[in-house]
C-alpha cells in the first residue's frame, strides 16, 4: 500500500488532489493543519494537509505498518517541537525573531534591548499574536496597543503603604548593601509627615555604619520626625513601644548581603519578635538580572512583602523590573529616581513603565 500526501490551502483543495490521484476508493489515514512560514509557527499560511491511500491485496498488517510510521513521523515531529521549546527556555533563539514580520520585530527588538528575558518576550509575543487578525497585524497602533496590555497584565497589583485611623502600622525595610534604603526611608517619612501629615517615627538599626546613622538624624532633624537608634532586637521592641501612638512607624535595617549566611541570620532574628505589618526588600534597578534573582530568593526565607525599586533614573533597562515581577508575587509599591528628599520618591504606575518600553 502507498501512503500519499496532499496538501491545499483548504481541506476541500486537499481532497480535490486526493480523489483525482487516487480515485473515490481513497483511505485518508490522517489529516492535519499546519502553518507554513512564519516564526515557530505563528504568522504563517495556514494549510491542510492529507495522508491518504488506497487498497490493494496488501494485508491489513501492512496498513498497520504505515499507521505506525505516520505516528512515528507526528511524534518526531513532536519530539522537535519540544526542542525548539527547550531553546526558548534556555533563551539560545534571539536571532529567530529576525523571522516575524517588522511591525512585530520592532517591537520585540525594544523589548529585548531594554533587558526583557526572550523567554519572556516570546511568552508576550505568542499572547499579542493570539488576538491579531490578517489586517490588524499592520496597524503598528494596534501592535502597540496589545503589547501593552500584554505586559500590564503581568504586573502584580501595586501596592504602596496605606494607613488606619484605627491602628499603628509598622513597617520595615530590607535589602543589600548600596541600594539606596536609608534615602528611601527618609523620602517616605517625608512624605507621610509633611506632605499627608501623618504622625511618622523612625527607627534605625543600621549601626554598622556610622554615616547611615547620621544621614537619618539629619533628615529626621530637618522634617522633625523622632529617631531610635536601636543594636538589637530588645531595643527595637523598646522603641515600637515608645512609638505605639504613631500612624506610621518606619524601620530602617543594614544592609545585607544575600551570600552571608550569618548576616540574613542577624537580620531575621531582629525582625522576628516584633509585629511587622510590612516588609519591603528594596532593590536597584542597576543591579544584573542575575544577582537580584539571587538577592530576591535570599530575603524570601525572612519574609518579604513588597519590591521598592531604587535608582531609575541610572538606567534605561526598565525590561528588568517586568522580569522580575513576572517571576514573582510581592507587590511593588515604590520606585526611586533621583536623591533629593521627598520628592524622588513615587508610587509604582505600570503604565509608565510599559510606556517607556515601548516609545520608539
Amino acid at each position: 500500500m502507498e501512503v500519499k500526501r496532499y496538501r491545499g490551502e483548504n481541506m476541500q483543495e486537499a481532497m480535490f488532489k486526493v480523489k483525482a490521484d487516487l480515485g473515490s476508493d481513497a483511505i485518508i489515514l490522517h489529516t492535519r493543519k499546519f502553518k507554513e512560514g512564519g516564526f515557530l509557527g505563528l504568522f504563517g499560511t495556514e494549510m491542510v494537509e492529507v495522508v491518504a491511500t488506497i487498497e490493494d491485496e496488501v494485508h491489513n498488517t501492512k496498513d498497520k505498518e504505515e499507521k505506525q510510521k505516520v505516528e512515528s513521523e507526528l511524534n518526531q515531529v513532536k519530539q522537535m517541537m519540544g526542542n525548539v521549546l527547550q531553546k526558548l527556555e534556555e533563551n539560545k533563539l534571539q536571532s529567530s525573531y529576525t523571522n516575524l514580520p517588522e511591525n512585530l520585530k520592532e517591537v520585540v527588538d525594544r523589548l529585548l534591548a531594554q533587558g526583557i528575558t526572550d523567554e519572556l518576550a516570546t511568552e508576550i509575543l505568542i499572547a499579542v499574536n493570539d488576538k491579531l487578525g490578517p489586517k490588524e497585524i499592520e496597524d503598528k497602533e494596534i501592535i502597540k496597543s496589545l503589547f501593552s496590555e500584554e505586559i500590564k497584565a503581568r504586573l502584580n497589583p501595586v501596592s504602596p503603604i496605606t494607613l488606619s485611623d484605627q491602628e499603628s502600622k509598622v513597617v520595615a525595610f530590607i535589602g543589600p548593601t548600596g541600594v539606596g534604603k536609608t534615602t528611601t526611608v527618609a523620602k517616605l517619612a517625608a512624605d507621610f509627615s509633611l506632605t499627608k501629615n501623618k504622625d511618622v517615627g523612625l527607627v534605625t538599626a543600621d549601626t554598622y555604619r556610622i554615616a547611615a546613622v547620621e544621614q537619618l538624624k539629619t533628615y529626621s532633624e530637618i522634617i522633625n520626625v523622632p529617631l531610635e537608634v536601636v543594636y538589637n532586637s530588645a531595643e527595637l521592641e523598646q522603641a515600637l513601644d515608645k512609638f505605639a501612638a504613631k500612624d506610621l512607624v518606619l524601620v530602617d535595617t543594614a544592609g545585607r548581603s544575600q551570600n552571608n549566611e550569618m548576616h540574613m541570620s542577624e537580620l531575621d532574628a531582629l525582625l522576628a519578635k516584633i509585629d511587622v505589618a510590612e516588609k519591603h526588600l528594596v532593590l536597584s534597578a542597576i543591579t544584573k538580572f542575575k544577582d537580584l534573582l539571587d538577592i530576591i530568593l535570599s530575603f524570601q526565607q525572612i519574609g518579604l512583602d513588597k519590591f521598592i525599586f531604587t535608582k531609575l533614573d541610572e538606567t534605561k533597562d526598565l525590561g528588568m523590573l517586568v522580569n522580575i515581577i513576572d517571576q514573582f508575587d510581592a507587590e511593588l509599591s515604590y520606585i526611586t529616581n533621583g536623591q533629593n528628599v521627598p520628592e524622588d520618591i513615587e508610587v509604582f504606575k505600570p503604565e509608565k513603565i510599559v510606556n517607556s518600553l515601548l516609545e520608539e
